[in-house]
C-alpha cells in the first residue's frame, strides 16, 4: 500500500540512475527522493541523469528511508510540460 503524503505535483532533477532500476531526485529545498522504475508513468525507458522529473511524494517504503517519488513523468529534454 502506498500512502501519498500530499497530492501536489512536485518537480526536481534526476541526480542519479542505476541499472538495477532506481535512482534519486533532488527537489525543492534540496530534499532528496527515491525513484523506482515502477513509479515512472511516462518518459524514456532508461532515464538520463539531469532530466527534469514531475512527481508526487509518498511515504518511504521502509522506515528511516527517503520519501518516494511516485507517478513520475520524466522529461528527457530538461523541461516540464
Amino acid at each position: 500500500m502506498v500512502i501519498i503524503m500530499n497530492g501536489n505535483k512536485q518537480q526536481g532533477v534526476l541526480t542519479s540512475w542505476f541499472e538495477r532500476g532506481y535512482g534519486f531526485i533532488i527537489g525543492d529545498k534540496r530534499q532528496q527522493y527515491f525513484l523506482h522504475v515502477t513509479a515512472i508513468i511516462e518518459g524514456p525507458a532508461i532515464p538520463v541523469r539531469g532530466s527534469m522529473v514531475e512527481f508526487e511524494v509518498a511515504l518511504p517504503y521502509k522506515n528511516g528511508k527517503l520519501p518516494s517519488a511516485i507517478n513520475a513523468v520524466i522529461f528527457p529534454d530538461g523541461g516540464a510540460k
